[in-house]
């Protein structure tokens, strides 16, 4: 059984096509990379993919559920506990140190008690190698940083797939070698990844490489 399943879906804006008829199945412990130009569609594709934007008609299945058939509680019980999202913007609170920024995620998220959070987070900053920054606020950080933040946010809560958008974009090759280390971990504990991106590193890791153009999906590479 496919772990998630695009079926015909397809989106437009203000009349202008996006995707069109896209179908992709993503399957456990794989992970796709979808290439393209700026502006081609592809975080629109991620968010339909993650739940975060409804598309205009298809469907979407995640292990043979209809999403569309799913209450807004339902889902977010999908969400919380099955799906991860690592976002172009890293998706974290400025002001907060990076030990905040992942307490707080952990308290919306699970019922862990204090001591097992501490421990949790101590844990995987040590696995991104930020340990040291834990107690920096995150105005402070580098995008790389920034990023390996990200990455340890998604570490903490194990997820069944993992949203990229752009995991590469405007950080060092240090620590672009340091996420593909987490990518090669999260995929040996069963997660699938699916990865948008505008560059070739992560080529080499990938299951199956897609390109969207003018709102068609096509794959060009299979492992």
């Amino acid at each position: 059984m496919a772990l998630l399943e695009i079926k015909n879906i397809s989106k437009s804006y203000n009349d202008v096509k996006i995707l069109d008829n896209i179908c992709l199945t993503l399957d456990s412990g794989e992970m796709y990379i979808i290439k393209g130009r700026s502006g081609c569609g592809k975080s629109t594709l991620l968010n339909i993919c993650s739940f975060l934007e409804n598309p205009d008609s298809g469907e979407l299945l995640f292990e043979n559920i209809l999403v569309g058939s799913l209450s807004n509680r339902e889902r977010q019980t999908v969400l919380r506990n099955h799906i991860g999202y690592i976002f172009q913007d890293y998706n974290l609170f400025e002001n907060f140190s990076v030990y905040e920024n992942l307490v707080v995620y952990l308290l919306t998220t699970t019922d862990k008690n204090n001591s097992q959070i501490s421990k949790d987070i101590n844990e995987k900053l040590e696995l991104v190698g930020i340990a040291d920054k834990k107690n920096e606020k995150v105005k402070f950080l580098s995008g790389g940083e920034r990023q390996r933040v990200a990455l340890a946010r998604a570490f903490l809560t194990p997820k069944k797939i993992i949203f990229a958008d752009e995991p590469s974009a405007n950080i060092d090759d240090n620590n672009i070698k340091i996420i593909k280390q987490c990518f090669d971990e999260m995929r040996k504990n069963g997660t699938s990844l699916l990865v948008v991106t505008h560059d070739n590193v992560f080529d080499d890791m990938a299951d199956k490489i897609y390109n969207l153009e003018r709102g068609i999906l096509k794959c060009e590479s299979l492992k």
